[in-house]
């Protein structure tokens, strides 16, 4: 039996099977709490959704001969992308920004993974993609990293549970996008798709919710510190108000009570599932609501 995201192989675009990389990603369990479900991204190996991606994209890797990558991202697509590189023997360049938290810096150092910060990520790693003629790996923007993510929503029909709402922890909306097109591609009943940010990165929420204060401080959930205008934010926006969904935007002091509250009920989770948990907790919602837990404590 094929494992980690493999298991629906026959669902993605095909990579011959002897370069199918898998660190037994996926396969999360379900929790629940106060009557909505958690679906424990948290459990996979670098503790991040992310690893899906990355499984793909690092089998897309071996499938094309490539030795080397080059990465941008705020941290845990990073780690995620190291951490399967390491293991499957491509060597990662990760350009950072100079605010990454101490705590991902150390994870990243122990991969081996060549680490560049600077106050300018993307653009730094577009020349070095183009001066080395090494392939550019950004994941709001690569379609194999998408293509991985797509696994997250497949599992999650497959439990057999029927959800009427999905609530996203959100930077750029990628993972809510390969999510909405698994769901269209193999004809799948769609649920309410809600999309949660900070008041540090609004492109999306802003557009369907308009009661908060915008901050210029980046936010204690890290991996959600985007600045840029997201490439598909057209695309993720169609497929929020197709799905009949919404968004909110949430304070940090209300991540920080949230988080407080999961750890009083044995759920150790890092600010962006505490995130999308106050989403659930404080909107108006009909029906079965789960909650994509991702990001550990970090």
């Amino acid at each position: 039996m094929k494992s980690g995201i493999w298991k629906y192989s026959e669902k993605l675009s095909q990579i011959n099977q002897d370069n199918m990389c898998s660190l037994d990603e996926g396969n999360t369990k379900v929790s629940e709490l106060f009557g909505v479900y958690i679906k424990r991204e948290d459990l996979n190996p670098t503790g991040s959704y992310k690893d899906r991606g990355a499984a793909y994209r690092i089998s897309v890797a071996k499938e094309k001969g490539e030795t080397e990558l080059v990465v941008t991202s705020t941290g845990n697509f990073a780690i995620s992308m190291a951490t399967y590189g390491k293991n499957f023997g491509i060597n990662i360049t990760v350009f950072v920004p100079q605010n990454i938290s101490n705590e991902k810096e150390v994870i990243l150092n122990s991969t081996g993974a060549i680490i560049i910060k600077t106050d300018k990520p993307v653009l730094e790693a577009k020349k070095y993609s183009l001066e080395k003629k090494v392939s550019y790996v950004r994941q709001s923007l690569d379609l194999n990293v998408l293509e991985g993510f797509k696994t997250l929503v497949l599992e999650v029909f497959e439990g057999g549970m029927q959800y009427d709402n999905i609530i996203f922890p959100v930077s750029s909306g990628t993972l809510l996008l390969a999510c909405f097109n698994a769901i269209k591609e193999n004809n799948l009943k769609m649920p309410r798709l809600i999309a949660a940010q900070t008041t540090y990165n609004t492109y999306i929420a802003r557009e369907f919710y308009s009661d908060y204060e915008k901050s210029l401080v980046p936010s204690i959930a890290t991996s959600l510190n985007v600045k840029l205008r997201p490439e598909k934010l057209e695309q993720v926006l169609n497929a929020i108000t197709e799905s009949n969904g919404t968004a909110i935007v949430v304070s940090e002091e209300n991540m920080i009570n949230t988080q407080k509250l999961l750890s009083q009920n044995d759920l150790d989770l890092g600010y962006e599932s505490s995130l999308a948990f106050y989403a659930s907790q404080n909107m108006q919602f009909k029906g079965n609501t789960l909650v994509i837990s991702t990001g550990t404590k970090r």
